[in-house]
């Protein structure tokens, strides 16, 4: 991924108010991306089998949570061994770890999150990640998801505190590039420039697939949701 992007995905916020949120996907990710986006923050929390990942790309994470169904046991007691902040759970619970962790991102007041290794699990567990991303992103929160082969942004209307998580001003080093845009759970309306099929406050609907596999053919791109919550993948 390029770094360029990544930071502009990422936004100004100074790594005291930004975290990273290693996700428990048991594909795992590049261990050299997760040491990559490390240095982009102030905290760091693995999930679960997210530790697994994090260890092997020599990170040492601030803190450590789950229910602790998939992480190794050497992992676990490495951890516990320096010292690392644990936050454990019962497996019989009503909320996934990555909704937890959120929930205590931000009672901890980080305004930014990069997640990643959330994308290449079940299915069902994408889609609750990406419900969980989707929320904290109308709650005023920057979430980025960052895989080895693909990132998204969380953009949302409904947070009336920062007009900044529902616009996206870019500038690409690589053109073409392809941009789809994902209303999440109802219709959403957008505006995008910059591509080969622009739109003035279109509505997407979960059912229809208007927004998807767009081209960039300037190195600047705007992106506007002015109603709901979109998924800007690239």
């Amino acid at each position: 991924m390029d770094e360029s992007l990544i930071e502009q995905l990422v936004g100004p916020a100074s790594p005291k108010q930004s975290a990273l949120l290693v996700s428990g996907s048991p594909q795992g990710v590049d261990p050299a991306l997760v040491s990559r986006l490390a240095r982009r923050v102030g905290f760091i929390v693995a999930v679960d089998f997210g530790a697994d990942v994090m260890r092997a790309s020599g990170v040492l994470p601030h803190l450590l949570l789950g229910d602790f169904d998939s992480i190794s046991q050497d992992t676990l007691s490495t951890y516990r061994a320096a010292e690392v902040e644990v936050m454990a759970y019962d497996a019989h619970k009503d909320a996934t770890d990555t909704e937890l962790a959120f929930a205590e991102l931000r009672r901890r007041g980080l305004s930014t999150v990069i997640v990643t290794n959330a994308l290449k699990g079940r299915l069902d567990h994408e889609l609750a990640s990406l419900g969980v991303c989707a929320d904290a992103a109308s709650r005023g929160i920057r979430v980025v998801v960052i895989e080895d082969d693909e990132s998204c942004v969380f953009l949302s209307a409904d947070n009336l505190r920062d007009h900044e998580t529902s616009r996206l001003d870019l500038v690409l080093n690589d053109v073409p590039t392809f941009i789809s845009l994902v209303p999440w759970a109802c219709v959403a309306t957008v505006s995008i420039s910059g591509v080969e099929w622009e739109l003035d406050h279109a509505l997407l609907k979960p059912s229809s697939s208007l927004g998807i596999s767009n081209v960039a053919v300037t190195e600047r791109i705007g992106i506007e949701v002015h109603e709901g919550t979109v998924i800007v993948v690239f």
